[in-house]
Formats: structure tokens, sequence, C-alpha cells
């Protein structure tokens, strides 16, 4: 499937929906075309800060192989390490993306269990002690994914390596019980599997510190001042010749939706991500020079019951808690008809059913139906309904505390006395990445990944909780996995991922809200930026890689 390292995914044609009614209508504003990419043209100025921001303090500091999201620690790092794959941008489709090589410049299989990468020669580590800017090696790539393996990472692909050998200076030979066709999309780009030179983590082997951050990215880390600012700067030393162009980037501190708007209204930002609709037309009416990127985004938030603890360990429980959840009033009202409802995956992700994908009996439990949900409560014995605390943040902005806030009355409906917990989003984010929370939890969190192989990869009943979020154990659906995660023939194995979507939703294992539009906003005079759902989010030397400064 990535024999060439060069596998081209398609992305979803974004459409211009119509603001609905359902809440306050939607104000129009400026005429402002869809499909609009932030200018390319001209010719690149060296030269520059770009001034970018953070949510907060990293959570569980700067170490790269602690699972789960993390996207303020993956913000920074993503600047200066890097995989031996990468998702790049498409050309020709906004948004869309293709694999690419990274740090290794291709890689192929040799028979079915036995695949081998080549690194690019001539890469090296950030100049400084103790790596000193030495060549990247395959021993680095090798003890990298070890010790990746050996903190529960990627488990179901682990089990699986039988060795991993360095033929040469530049040639990694993994040697499989089984096949992992998915080798690419689910190990090479995944936002854990980073390559580290070893002796930068010291005797401790501790990464957790931002001076420890050595690696092969295009910017170096300069300072990190806790609740204030990150500054990395230009690696003169990079292995793209002339890149970058700018000779900073500042990530600074910005905790609140209000704070970063105002930031980016009165130019102390350069570029802001995962604006609203009605942000989008507020700045397009005070700032009608500004840039305009959208791209379908991941779910607004995910809805997870556990389902290893009653009374979420009950089918029809779970089925009548998505049925309790009127996921049309959301993309007309909250998201003023700018989102789409989604199965398991946005619609961007290659081989992810749409809602009338869906086979009839299982399309019903993507529907508000609270008579329904009832009738399924009253015959699982609750009468009465049930009570339980929905754990939530308010921590990460507009569409998803809207949402939030009004699952309670949604859920209400159906026969469901749900009470809110709010906590901050770092003690949600950890909670949730330990698998510590009670009955539900709702989170902004991963079903956005390509193609849709890779995050079902994740459902596994052997997978930790940073994906098996919901606690499924489900022997059908491991059998589903395993069978996709060893199947070469592609067309086959398209054929078991619908299978395992259909039987997801089915089984109402968690429930995803309605993927939403992610307006880009970027400053006039701001160039080449690399916008798609990973850059943003896991590899920012992608995202400003290619970027200058018109001024």
């Amino acid at each position: 499937m990535a024999s060439s390292g060069n596998l081209v995914i398609v992305g979803a044609a974004l459409v211009a929906l119509l603001a609905l009614g359902c809440g306050p209508a939607a104000q129009p504003g400026p005429a402002i075309p869809v499909q609009q990419q932030a200018a390319t043209g001209g010719q690149p100025k060296q030269g520059g800060t770009i001034r970018y921001y953070l949510r907060g303090d990293p959570q569980g500091g700067f170490e790269p192989h602690i699972p789960g999201g993390r996207r303020d620690t993956r913000k920074v790092i993503g600047l200066a390490i890097q995989n031996a794959a990468q998702w790049d941008l498409l050309s020709t489709e906004q948004c869309s993306v293709a694999m690419r090589g990274a740090l290794a410049d291709s890689w192929r299989f040799l028979d079915e269990t036995t695949v081998e990468l080549k690194l690019r020669q001539g890469v090296r580590f950030h100049n400084k002690p103790p790596v000193n800017g030495r060549e990247l090696v395959a021993e680095d790539v090798i003890w990298s994914y070890r010790r990746m393996f050996d903190r529960g990472i990627l488990k179901t692909i682990s089990n699986n390596v039988v060795s991993m050998e360095a033929v040469d200076k530049y040639t990694v030979r993994i040697k499989t019980k089984e096949p992992e066709p998915l080798i690419g999309d689910a190990w090479l780009v995944f936002r854990e599997a980073v390559i580290l030179p070893k002796e930068a983590g010291g005797a401790d082997d501790d990464f957790s510190r931002p001076e420890n951050i050595i690696g092969t990215g295009p910017f170096v880390m300069e300072s990190y001042t806790s609740g204030v600012k990150a500054i990395l700067k230009r690696n003169p030393a990079y292995w793209k010749s002339g890149l970058p162009y700018v000779d900073q980037i500042d990530l600074t501190i910005l905790r609140d939706d209000a704070t970063r708007l105002s930031a980016l209204r009165t130019g102390q930002l350069d570029y802001l991500d995962e604006l609203t609709v009605s942000e989008r037309n507020q700045l397009s009416g005070t700032n009608p020079n500004m840039q305009w990127v959208l791209c379908e985004s991941t779910p607004a938030g995910v809805v997870f019951p556990r389902n290893s603890a009653p009374p979420f360990n009950n089918v029809n429980v779970r089925r009548a808690l998505s049925m309790a959840i009127d996921r049309d009033a959301i993309v007309k009202g909250i998201m003023k008809g700018e989102g789409n409802v989604v199965g398991v995956s946005p619609w961007f992700v290659e081989g992810a059913l749409k809602p009338n994908e869906f086979p009839a009996e299982t399309q019903k439990y993507l529907k508000y139906n609270p008579q329904e949900a009832k009738k399924l409560l009253a015959q699982e014995g609750f009468t009465s309904g049930i009570s339980f605390s929905i754990e939530a943040t308010l921590g990460y902005g507009s569409p998803f505390n809207e949402i939030v806030e009004v699952l309670p009355a949604m859920m209400k409906e159906a026969g469901f006395n749900a009470q809110l917990k709010v906590m901050d989003l770092q003690q949600l984010q950890a909670t949730l990445n330990r698998g510590e929370y009670d009955k539900v939890m709702i989170n902004k969190s991963g079903t956005g990944s390509y193609p849709i192989e890779r995050p079902l990869l994740g459902q596994h009943s052997m997978q930790g909780p940073d994906f098996n979020r919901s606690h499924i154990k489900d022997p059908e659906l491991d059998r589903l996995v395993d069978r996709m995660a060893r199947t070469v023939d592609e067309k086959a194995r398209l054929e078991l991922a619908k299978q395992i979507q259909i039987r997801m939703v089915d089984q109402a294992y968690f429930m995803p809200m309605p993927s939403f539009m992610n307006f880009n906003a970027i400053q006039p005079y701001l160039r080449g930026l690399k916008i798609n759902e990973s850059t943003f989010r896991d590899s920012g030397w992608r995202l400003f890689e290619e970027a200058w400064i018109d001024k």
C-alpha cells in the first residue's frame, strides 16, 4: 500500500452549507469563497517571526512518547522533531494530503512480513549538546521505535514485530509475525512515532525538559517560560536546503477564545485555527483583508460511555444514549449549518462511511429518537431512567463548549438524567488518557485520521485507554480488526473496515458529534502555510516549514 512512500489520500470536497434554523438564525457574513486558499504567490523572503499560540502549558512536559493528543505539547515539539513519513499537502485539492517520505526517503515490502526503510542521507540532528549536529542513522530509528513500544504505544503493532535491524547505516529492516500492510498509515506517520537521538535524554532517558527536545526539524527549541511562551529558532542546518524561511516561531500561551481572537484582530497573532462560522463572520467585518482556509475538522466532541461498567455495558443503554443526541440540531443550531453528521469518522477520512451509507437498522442509532430511547431503557428495566455525570471541560471553546452545555437537556427527553462535571482542560485530558472517568466523558478527541483503517485499529481491546477510550471489549470486533490489520489486498481490507464501522455504530460504542468546518484565519502578509488536519495538530514543522512573511 505504501511501497513507494507516496500514498495519495483524496480529501472530502468542502460544501458551503446553508445556516438553517434551530436556535438563532445565522447572520450572513461577507461573501467569502469556501475554497479560498491562503496566498502562496510571490518570491519567498527570508527572516521574520511567526506568532502562533498555545492554549496552556504542555501536558506531561515535552516527553514525545506519552500517548494521547496533548495538543499543546505536540504544537511545540512538532516543530523540532520528525517522523519517518509525513502527511504532505496536495496542491491540487485544499486540505487533502498524500503520504510522503520524510526522514525515510522510501519504504518497501521485501515480502509480506518484511519491510525495509531507506533513510535520507545527510540528515543531521540539531547542533546542540550532547548531540552536536551528528548525522541521523538507522540505529536512531530502531532505538526510538523500541522506546515507543516499551511505553505501551501501538500495542497491536509492537506485539507483531519480530525484529528490527540496521542492515547498514541508512537502512532499517523490520520483520513481523503477520503482514503489516498499514505500516505507513498506522506507524511511520503516527504522532508518537518520532525519531529521537538517544543521548539527548541523558542517563535518565528524560525527554520531558524543553532543553532535551533535540530533533531533525526545521526549528530548534530556544526557550520555554512556563505560563508565558515557547520560542523556537530557525535550524540553519536543516536537511531541506533553503528552508525554513522565517527566523523564529513564537508560541504564546493564550488560554481563552476571546483573548486569542483579540490578538489576531489586533495583529499580535499571525495565524489562528479552529474558528467558528460566527467568529469568521465577525473577523471578516473588522479585518476584511484576512485570508481564509476552510477544512473539515474532526468531530466537535466524542461522547465516551464506559463500556466496561454498568449501565453502559448494556448495548441497549448505549443505543438509547446515542438516540438521545440530536446531531441534526447541533449542525443546524450550534454550527449554523457548517458541519456534517458522522458515523465513526469525518467525511474527509478515506473509507469513512457517511450516515446514509450504513444499513437502515444501524442508521437509526445516529438519529434523534427520544421515544425509542425510552422504550429501550424500559426494556432493560430502567423504567425511571438513568442518572449519571458527564465529565467534561469548557476549555476547548466553540462549538465544543456549546455542545457540552446542551447535551444534558437533550438527553433528559430520552430518560437520561445527566449532570455535567466540569473540570479544567488538562485534568480532563489526563483523566481520559488514563481511562479513569466514571460513567461518561465527552472530549474533543481523536477519530480524525487518514485513512479509515488507522482510527479503527485503536478500538481493539488490546489497546489502552489512550486509543480505546470507551473500554471496548468485543471479541467479534477484535477479530475484524485483526483481519483488517493483516489483509494486504486493499479492496478486501476496506470491506472489513466497512464491517467494523457498521458494528461500532450498531453497538454504539461511542458517539462522535458532528464534524465542523475549521476556519483558519491568516494575516494578509503570511504566505506558504501548509494547512490540513494533521499539520495544525501534530506536525507543526510542515505547517510552518515553507511559510514566509511578505512585508
